[in-house]
């Protein structure tokens, strides 16, 4: 018991200590060289930069704009996600594959949100279709 005891509460001040270091800021030198050359592609301002420390996983960021567009990048400044709340996602943020696909299957809708994960894009249309693509770009099915 007394070992449980003492594990716990090693491991509540590692969490603390981790989340000791997170903080929000408006500075976008904050953020790591490639996350900033990839908000050079959206008009808005940034509104604010949550930084996360993930302990031995590194920092995440994510960066809210003025026009109320979202951002996540991972330590080392790629995107994870972009949300930019029915707006037009900038076409760096989509593979050109998945952005020929769009506009040959739905013309009338663009991409609005788009989620890269470690097997492929979760992608959502201005006529709120989700569909999934692999890794490479090539369509799977329609998401729920």
């Amino acid at each position: 018991m007394r070992q449980i005891f003492s594990f716990l509460m090693v491991a509540l001040l590692c969490v603390c200590t981790a989340c000791a270091d997170d903080f929000t800021t408006t500075d976008v030198s904050s953020l790591p060289a490639k996350a900033q050359q990839y908000l050079k592609h959206f008009d808005s301002p940034v509104a604010y930069i949550e930084v996360d420390n993930e302990g031995v996983f590194g920092k995440t960021y994510e960066v809210r704009l003025k026009d109320g567009s979202e951002i996540d990048f991972d330590k080392k400044g790629e995107w994870k996600n972009v949300d930019t709340n029915l707006k037009l996602v900038p076409a760096a943020f989509v593979p050109k594959s998945i952005a020929d696909y769009v506009k040959k299957n739905y013309p009338e809708a663009f991409v609005s949100k788009i989620d890269r994960e470690s097997r492929g894009y979760d992608v959502e249309l201005s006529n709120h279709m989700d569909l999934k693509f692999d890794a490479n770009g090539n369509f799977l099915r329609f998401d729920d």
